[in-house]
């Protein structure tokens, strides 16, 4: 549910200046996030669940595994899938044992109801990353994140043509269109910005004003657009296309569905392995990975302040007069931008070719109350009136043609967030696990926390853990050092950061 960066800024700031509504925020965010929710919202990408993966369960529990990963979303399946198939062809002894455990059915977190995009916004991020980390390291992250897009589509590539054409993944032209004239002139101050320092981005990057943005789009009222380039998938069968090959490849691969993780400990008649403990038995494992994103510091209690819940909503509406609801804009993906906020929106073109061009579109935070602050810390097993209502209506208010479209599902994903807005990636100091020793040559890993921009983080975020637990760089893959799970990260890292940086 990509995108949320700047609303998260604004909503800080905003309840800053609100201290007393502010204080049962803070105390949210410092919480233990607990375990996923049993009765979720119903997602549209999980409404065919995956016959084999969706609720895979051996038929007992491995009692002993090198590699225990707790999540099945694209974290954990990139991870998985890096520890069983090394991309540089290393070839081990004796092949890594993996398990993968869920506490609902596969791929029902973020991955699985998030909007579809693969989207970095570099030019709105820059300003702030530069500021922030300096010119060289501000680079380097919006390029780890640009790399997300051709790396998941080789990814696809390389797991054949059903993977491709099932999973919908693509490129696509994307256009951010911006209602209000304060906001534009903010937006193309960004943009320039940004391609002053991205030379290899200009032409691709494309600013239109007001008049040019309403005779080429449909947006009658819009003050002007950036067009750029962005990608698209389904983002379960993604997931679960790669989990399904992973269990007929592998059969020191296991995925157990519906087991939920009640602790981790060291193990003290294994002083050589972790103890990991579900309701159906217990898992020795040398490493053990934190996949879980807004759920991490469940079983890590020091990201509790680190990474915490934030709620995205979404829907699935329908062209009300068939075909696409942008007339001939069926391929592009869309960003709604506004003083306050934003929407994003996706389109799922037909499996055939032929009929409607299904309307993605999530967002609304602002629109939930009291400056968003509810969906700190809300789960995803119900909704917000307003987010859904605004959701509702957006389409056909800001095309000037109303009941464009029909809404015909809506449900809730909890995206991970951070203070400093970096996702934390690597291996888990001790003081950071609540005290948990290492076993010899094991260690706790982490991959959580992108801040609502998933699917230009994830991806190559867990190929760098599975690389380090390898023994390898997970800077090969251009993992940013400033994403690494440290103990200076942690005692830096301060809500205020947030506030600070939005007020100058």
């Amino acid at each position: 549910m990509g995108g949320v960066v700047s609303t998260i800024k604004l909503l800080i700031a905003f309840s800053w200046s609100l201290r007393s509504a502010i204080a049962p925020v803070v105390k949210r965010i410092q919480s233990d996030p607990g375990k996923p929710c049993e009765n979720p919202t119903e997602s549209f990408w999980l409404q065919e669940p995956h016959p084999v993966v969706s609720q895979h369960q051996s038929d007992e529990l491995p009692s002993e595994v090198d590699v225990v990963i707790i999540g099945s979303g694209i974290t954990g399946t990139a991870i998985a899938k890096t520890l069983l198939e090394p991309p540089n062809g290393k070839k081990t002894e004796k092949p890594l044992s993996v398990a993968m455990l869920d506490a609902r059915e596969a791929c029902s977190g973020a991955t699985g109801r998030n909007g579809g995009h693969i989207k970095e916004s570099a030019y709105s991020e820059y300003e702030s990353l530069k500021n922030k980390h300096g010119k060289k390291m501000a680079m380097e992250i919006i390029r780890f994140r640009l790399a997300h897009l051709d790396a998941l589509i080789a990814v696809a590539e390389a797991e054949g043509e059903e993977m491709l054409r099932h999973s919908q993944i693509r490129k696509c032209d994307t256009l951010d269109i911006c209602f209000e004239e304060e906001s534009w002139e903010g937006m193309k101050y960004q943009l320039r910005l940004f391609l002053r320092d991205f030379e290899d981005q200009r032409g691709l990057w494309l600013l239109h004003e007001k008049y040019e943005t309403r005779k080429l789009y449909p947006f009658p009222s819009a003050s002007g657009a950036i067009s750029s380039p962005a990608g698209a998938l389904w983002p379960y069968r993604f997931v679960t296309s790669i989990l399904n090959r992973l269990l007929k490849s592998h059969p020191h691969f296991s995925l157990d569905t519906s087991t939920p993780v009640l602790s981790v400990t060291t193990s003290e008649s294994h002083p050589s392995h972790y103890l990991v403990s579900t309701p159906r038995g217990n898992i020795l494992a040398k490493h053990v990975v934190h996949a879980t994103n807004a759920h991490a510091a469940h079983l890590l209690p020091g990201l509790r302040g680190l990474v915490f819940p934030v709620r995205g909503h979404m829907t699935a509406q329908r062209p009300t007069q068939g075909g696409c609801a942008f007339g001939e804009h069926k391929d592009r993906s869309f960003s709604f931008t506004y003083n306050e906020g934003f929407d994003y929106v996706t389109q799922v073109p037909p499996p055939d070719g032929e009929g409607d061009t299904m309307v993605l579109i999530g967002g609304a935070l602002f629109q939930t109350g009291n400056f968003g602050f509810g969906e700190v810390g809300a789960t995803d097993e119900d909704m917000n009136i307003f987010a859904s209502a605004h959701l509702a209506g957006i389409v056909g208010t800001v095309t000037g043609k109303h009941g464009a479209t029909m809404t015909e599902g809506a449900w809730t994903g909890v995206m991970g967030f951070t203070p400093d807005l970096m996702a934390w990636v690597g291996p888990v100091p001790v003081s950071m696990t609540g005290g948990r020793e290492r076993p010899e040559g094991g260690k706790e890993w982490v991959s959580a926390g992108y801040c609502g921009e998933g699917m230009v983080n994830a991806w190559l975020s867990g190929v760098a853990v599975g690389r380090m637990i390898n023994g390898e760089d997970g800077g090969d893959v251009g993992l940013p050092k400033v994403m690494l799970c440290t103990e200076e990260r942690a005692r830096k890292a301060d809500l205020l950061d947030l506030v600070n940086e939005y007020l100058g």
